[in-house]
């Protein structure tokens, strides 16, 4: 299945489509991660940075959910 961990509410649609065949999960990967380069301007980087950490820190804790 491909999720975007950054999204709670995808991540949580996920969890129940999972659940519905196998009631059970025993193993969990979840191989997001993001690494992008900004420019030193403060909007764009700050942009970059929001982006970065939806998908690399939120995306762990939505994925706990599953």
């Amino acid at each position: 299945m491909h999720v975007d961990v950054a999204d709670a509410a995808a991540t949580g649609q996920c969890a129940r489509a999972l659940t519905r065949p196998w009631k059970d999960i025993d193993i969990l990967i979840n191989k997001a991660g993001i690494f992008r380069r900004a420019a030193l301007d403060p909007e764009e980087s700050l942009f970059t940075w929001e982006t970065v950490r939806k998908v690399n820190s939120d995306g762990i804790v939505n994925s706990l959910s599953i």
